[in-house]
């Protein structure tokens, strides 16, 4: 191996886990730890970077107004910091490394202190080699549920999901430079869709229901266009907006951290499917990616209706 990119060895690595949805309360603690692992993508076992071992990191699920604290132990390959992407908090909790937080080193930790103060959909990543962080799987979804019953439409289901890409080649997720990144913007294209951090992931539904999806694209480079063969969506929120629909057949979206005009700068991107998804009582939902790739998201959990 290059002595001079990060390892790129599963071996001796426990497996990754499927992402939990943990539910916290006003005042409570949760404990993150960074740390590489094995998982599988398509035919090839390879090593990766996780928050508590799961790929997306956990979802965190908070009720609008809540605080609460998080504390970050780093045993991951290099230092690190969680910027929590689009919250509204303390200058000092957001993540920026040398700027409001010293670095993380390896084995060290960091005490993060959050509100939220707003609704919506964010997510938390590392503000450290974003190339190589978000790329090896370091993101998770923050959802905050509003104070407000009707807020959002009403649904029957409703599924957090990220979409990604990564390079594989040999059997392998190519190696990143240690002395920094080596692409424009901060990444790469990869070559495998990651959808949810699978890549032929699976959700249920009921013919007819109405399933809102909360998307956000990780990928430090790649648009993504997405759509429900055979259904129509409509949009009820986003980057710009708390609240704007729009029936359309796809939605395309923008590389990680695109700039975020909206109001509260939050990202809220939520879909709501209403539509026929089969004839069968459960039926399963296929998101179309690009290339014509369809994936199958799998062992999501499902998460608690809000509203």
């Amino acid at each position: 191996m290059n002595q001079n990119t990060f390892s790129v060895d599963p071996t001796g690595l426990a497996h990754a886990v499927d992402t939990p949805t943990v539910e916290l309360a006003d005042g409570d603690t949760f404990d993150i730890r960074i740390a590489p692992v094995a998982t599988t993508i398509g035919d090839s076992q390879v090593r990766m970077l996780a928050y508590n071992s799961s790929i997306p990191g956990p979802t965190l699920r908070v009720r609008q107004g809540s605080e609460i604290t998080v504390h970050v132990h780093n045993d991951a390959d290099m230092d690190a910091t969680v910027h929590w992407h689009g919250l509204r908090l303390d200058n000092a909790y957001d993540g920026v490394p040398h700027e409001t937080q010293p670095p993380i080193e390896v084995g060290a930790g960091f005490t993060y202190r959050l509100r939220f103060p707003d609704a919506g959909l964010y997510w938390y990543h590392p503000h450290i080699r974003e190339d190589y962080g978000l790329d090896m799987g370091l993101y998770g979804n923050v959802v905050v549920d509003p104070i407000e019953a009707d807020y959002w439409p009403s649904v029957d289901r409703e599924y957090v999901v990220t979409l990604d890409d990564v390079l594989i080649e040999d059997g392998g997720i190519v190696a990143y430079s240690l002395d920094g990144p080596t692409h424009v913007a901060m990444g790469r294209f990869g070559n495998v869709m990651l959808t949810a951090g699978a890549t032929s992931p699976t959700w249920l539904a009921n013919a007819g229901e109405v399933v809102r999806f909360y998307f956000t694209n990780t990928a430090n480079t790649r648009l993504f266009n997405v759509a429900l063969p055979g259904a129509r969506m409509k949009r009820i929120g986003g980057d710009e907006a708390a609240s704007y629909a729009k029936r359309l057949r796809s939605r395309r979206f923008g590389a990680a951290d695109d700039p975020c005009p909206s109001r509260a700068e939050r990202r809220k991107l939520r879909q709501t499917l209403a539509s026929a998804v089969g004839a069968g009582p459960l039926s399963r939902l296929h998101l179309a990616m690009p290339d014509n790739l369809v994936v199958r998201p799998s062992a999501l959990k499902r998460s608690k209706r809000s509203g």
